[in-house]
């Protein structure tokens, strides 16, 4: 699964048009500019087309404290964060790709709207190299503890299916022997 969001992260980073955050200034008055609106249109459609998908945005770095440029939660929701909002509970590893351009997937960690699985990818100024801010996406923890539930039963129901078969061959072999 951390594969799985990650990679779902890097193809929407790919489709992110970084010349959009360039303008943005970390306030509300972020609102009414069309690079933003294209951005959260964008996250706005992505997030709806994929319901494992709790949340997605995008982060900034200013000093040693983060915060949001864009979301993609709907206005309405209370997960929504409007631009410039200063992220209390970051993974702290979020810190570190503001100054590494990388991706990794963190989690489960809580912060203040949950428990969650991230995968964080930096976005590059592929002109000079400078990183522009960090994409996050979310799923809930719980999924991602349900899919590795499902997958430790299946391996045990494997098991005890190859133990049952050694047991059938073995009872066979010795029914045969008398």
């Amino acid at each position: 699964i951390r594969r799985e969001i990650l990679s779902k992260a890097e193809i929407i980073a790919a489709t992110i048009k970084l010349d959009n955050l360039l303008p943005l200034e970390h306030k509300a008055a972020d609102l009414t500019k069309k690079p933003y609106q294209e951005l959260r249109q964008l996250l706005v459609a992505i997030k709806e087309s994929s319901p494992a998908i709790i949340d997605l945005y995008i982060l900034f770095k200013q000093g040693e404290s983060i915060g949001f440029v864009v979301d993609g939660a709907a206005e309405n929701s209370t997960d929504y964060t409007p631009p410039g909002l200063m992220y209390k509970l970051p993974p702290h590893v979020l810190l570190e790709l503001f100054q590494r351009k990388n991706s990794l997937t963190a989690g489960p960690y809580r912060d203040e709207w949950g428990e969650f699985i991230s995968s964080f990818i930096s976005l590059t100024n592929p002109q000079n190299g400078e990183i522009l801010g960090v994409l996050g996406v979310d799923i809930q923890a719980s999924s991602w503890k349900q899919e590795i539930t499902r997958n430790r039963l299946t391996i045990i129901l494997f098991d005890i299916l190859i133990a049952m078969i050694i047991v059938a061959l073995f009872l066979g072999k010795e029914h045969a022997l008398l």
